[in-house]
């Protein structure tokens, strides 16, 4: 199922047992903020039920069977599972749960996965076995990457639902400029919004997109950014890599890491105060889709490793600042954080 299936299927009610997977984050996101929406009152926690890691799954069936209090329909998630990872048994318990909610009928359960978390093999010809054992219970729901076309049309829809004209031709300036990235377009395209609203204009110029928006915005870097947030090694280091081949500046890269790493320390430490993902957003001025990012983040990497990542980074950038040695700086780094 594709996410505009999953939109039709949410139109209709809604309901079932579904697993979200893909790389595309920004949709992924966006269509359960939207189930949520759909199916559940804001700030009704009996009937929206989040659950986290492994050791929850052991209270997804008596969360099934409890029914909706005093209302209509009853949402479940499930987050933050290493699905490689999981037995047999394991497997067996989540679809008998998926089973359960096809059966009821007033009850949508979500698997929200990362690209990390969940592999779904090289699909249609080889499904991974995790893919094979969920979707007998679980209807997939893919959010892949969108294609050049489409996303100039998501631009397109995204300036026309602020009244603002924008022509072809500035659309893929924007693209061009940014990159394909919609978590970033999507950043991008505000930023202009609330820029042309405040000067009281309604059309979009190639110098609004010149001023405005941020150029030079490299896919390396923020796949470095990704693979950190994600905790993926293999992926920090490969496309560490890409930037060292494309001759990317090593302070550039190297202050990329460091960012991350910052931003997670000060996202951490907002969140022991009991600020939500909405007042993070304003504190950082961050997207607030960046914002749950790290907040997933911050859960992954713990605040005992994030302690001791920001002794990292310091020595880090003295070293680079200190002695000019390239790209080890950096390498190191990332070696060190993923010890």
């Amino acid at each position: 199922m594709t996410d505009t299936e999953y939109k039709a299927l949410l139109t209709s009610g809604g309901v079932g047992a579904f697993l979200f997977y893909g790389d595309e984050g920004y949709l992924k996101e966006h269509w359960l903020k939207t189930t949520r929406k759909q199916l559940v009152s804001e700030g009704d926690t009996f009937n929206h039920i989040i659950l986290n890691g492994v050791k929850s799954i052991d209270k997804l069936l008596d969360a099934i069977e409890q029914p909706p209090f005093m209302a209509e329909k009853k949402l479940i998630e499930l987050h933050e599972v290493e699905y490689s990872e999981l037995s047999s048994d394991v497997y067996e318990a989540l679809c008998a749960c998926g089973d359960a909610v096809k059966a009821q009928g007033d009850t949508t359960l979500i698997l929200y996965t990362l690209p990390d978390e969940f592999d779904s093999g090289t699909l249609p010809k080889k499904p991974s076995p995790a893919y094979k054992k969920l979707t007998a219970s679980f209807e997939p729901v893919e959010f892949a990457v969108v294609t050049a076309g489409k996303l100039s049309a998501w631009a397109g829809r995204h300036f026309a639902h602020e009244r603002i004209i924008a022509e072809p031709r500035q659309i893929q300036r924007l693209i061009d400029r940014c990159g394909e990235s919609m978590q970033i377009l999507a950043s991008e395209i505000e930023k202009l919004c609330c820029y042309l609203h405040s000067l009281g204009r309604d059309r979009l110029s190639d110098e609004d997109v010149d001023l405005v928006t941020v150029t030079g915005i490299d896919n390396d870097a923020f796949a470095v950014s990704n693979a950190l947030l994600g905790r993926n090694k293999d992926a920090a280091l490969a496309a560490l890599a890409e930037m060292k081949a494309n001759h990317t500046d090593p302070i550039i890269a190297t202050a990329g890491i460091i960012k991350v790493i910052c931003d997670m320390a000060e996202i951490s430490r907002y969140l022991e105060c009991g600020l939500t993902k909405d007042a993070i957003a304003k504190k950082k001025t961050m997207h607030p889709y960046r914002v749950g990012l790290h907040i997933d983040a911050v859960r992954r990497w713990g605040d005992g490793k994030l302690a001791d990542a920001l002794d990292m980074c310091m020595e880090a950038d003295l070293s680079l600042k200190t002695n000019s040695k390239g790209y080890l700086p950096a390498e190191i780094l990332l070696a060190r954080l993923f010890s």
